[in-house]
């Protein structure tokens, strides 16, 4: 959403239908400029023309929270329907193909990057955003 208040062009990719719904109604309430895609990230990264690749391509998979307490109900409920992503890696290597300039990469901090070649990260206490960025070719 803050992306998209600022100016720039927002896809936003979500495999369960459930939750896709959710977000185009929440895009469409807040008028928001987002385009919202029921597809399954991977798949849809791989079939994106090179006319269309994004500059930065944000991951922020679902992933349990190690801690002690639960998150809000809600949130519950989003992490019951979504399941952790299954295959990060190849997840990752879909979103490097494409991304003209970086990946970026939301992770829980007590979490292994997905890959070890990390450019650098920028961590709180609750989340660690991990940044792989291209190098020129």
């Amino acid at each position: 959403m803050v992306l998209a208040h600022l100016g720039c062009t927002v896809t936003a990719l979500e495999r369960v239908p459930a939750l896709c719904a959710l977000l185009q109604l929440a895009v469409a309430d807040l008028g928001a400029e987002i385009e919202i895609v029921k597809a399954e990230s991977t798949d849809w990264l791989a079939k994106v023309s090179s006319e269309k690749f994004p500059d930065v391509v944000y991951l922020d998979p679902m992933f349990s929270d190690p801690g002690r307490s639960q998150v809000k109900k809600e949130m519950q409920a989003c992490r019951a329907l979504a399941h952790e992503t299954e295959d990060e890696a190849a997840l990752l290597a879909a979103a490097r193909l494409v991304a003209k300039d970086r990946v970026v990469v939301k992770r829980h901090p007590h979490n292994d990057p997905i890959a070890a070649d990390v450019s650098h990260s920028v961590s709180s206490e609750r989340v660690r955003f991990d940044v792989y960025v291209k190098t020129p070719q």
